[in-house]
């Protein structure tokens, strides 16, 4: 089980009530956007679901056979329910995009030069620093 990131993946998810544990992703994404199939079965992946005033950030494990992304309390990073799985209205259809929470996120200087042992950078800032 690998840890899969795609570029410009988003689909709107089969109606949602609740918090079941699951994401239907069967809708054709948007144009300009691909679906989730790039992530692979049984692989995980960063999420962002979003509706109306609630969203949710998590790991997801992907289903190829479905189109389902499986969503624990354990693994939401952060959401609109106190950091658990958001409660959908119900009938809700939230759009599901892959996405890279800032606080997993590893930094490099923005000009890629290497800095020396004895060399500081003042304009480079880490989650761990806000």
């Amino acid at each position: 089980m690998a840890l899969v990131l795609l570029d410009r993946a988003k689909v709107v998810a089969t109606s949602m009530t609740g918090t079941l544990p699951n994401y239907t992703l069967t809708n054709a994404p948007p144009a300009g956007f691909v679906d989730f199939n790039g992530v692979g079965d049984g692989n995980t992946t960063y999420y962002a679901a979003v509706e109306g005033d609630h969203f949710e950030i998590g790991i997801g494990t992907f289903a190829t056979s479905g189109e389902v992304l499986t969503r624990t309390d354990g693994n939401v990073i952060k959401s609109t329910n106190s950091n658990n799985k958001v409660n959908w209205p119900s009938n809700s259809t939230p759009t599901v995009f892959i996405t890279q929470p800032s606080d997993k996120a590893v930094f490099t200087a923005v000009s890629y030069t290497h800095l020396r042992a004895h060399e500081t950078r003042e304009d480079l800032v880490f989650p761990h620093m806000l």
